[in-house]
């Protein structure tokens, strides 16, 4: 049996928080920026569910995007936080909803209006590649599919993309795909400060 001591805290002591220790460039795979649902389970919702309760649940979670089912637990498409936001929610109450009776059907957006990314692709590609097919339509997020075994894989969120790139967004609005793109695109126009002018 082994012993064990207990001590004191000590004023030095830091906090540690996890860190992947992962450098991250635009020729990264894009397999280390999503939301992977075999490695991660994603928080799901049913499609009756008050929005203002998906909201709270949303936040407790602290994520952004959840995934929306019906009561047979089909997919049913994807419920951004954002699209839940307080202005939102009364434009609902004003078009003459009540508060109780607005839900996640009333917000969330519908597989038909969602785009994927076949997973194996994925894999062949670079974080850049991706980038710059999705900036064309503005997204804040896309789905990565398995198209073999027919099945969703997972989520690519520029919010995600952009932290890992430890680029400099503004994150009180809306992140999307569009704004990385121009965020690099900018960056790669700068001068070097190496440049001798």
């Amino acid at each position: 049996m082994s012993t064990l001591e207990l001590h004191s805290y000590d004023k030095e002591d830091k906090l540690q928080f996890p860190s992947d220790g992962q450098a991250y460039s635009l020729s990264s795979s894009p397999l280390l920026f999503f939301s992977d649902f075999q490695k991660e389970r994603p928080l799901v919702v049913d499609i009756n569910l008050p929005a203002l309760e998906a909201k709270r649940i949303m936040r407790s979670s602290r994520v952004n995007t959840c995934v929306v089912v019906d009561r047979k637990s089909e997919f049913c498409g994807v419920l951004v936080l954002d699209d839940l936001a307080a202005q939102e929610i009364m434009k609902k109450q004003t078009s003459g909803f009540d508060r109780a009776d607005i839900t996640v059907r009333d917000f969330y957006r519908s597989r038909e209006q969602l785009f994927s990314i076949d997973y194996t692709e994925l894999s062949r590609s670079r974080i850049l590649d991706v980038i710059r097919v999705l900036q064309r339509f503005g997204l804040q997020y896309c789905l990565v599919s398995d198209r073999i075994n027919h099945t969703l894989r997972g989520v690519l969120s520029a919010e995600q993309i952009a932290k890992k790139l430890n680029l400099d967004i503004d994150e009180s609005r809306a992140v999307n795909f569009y704004e990385i793109f121009k965020t690099i695109h900018a960056s790669q126009l700068k001068p070097s400060s190496a440049a001798v002018g």
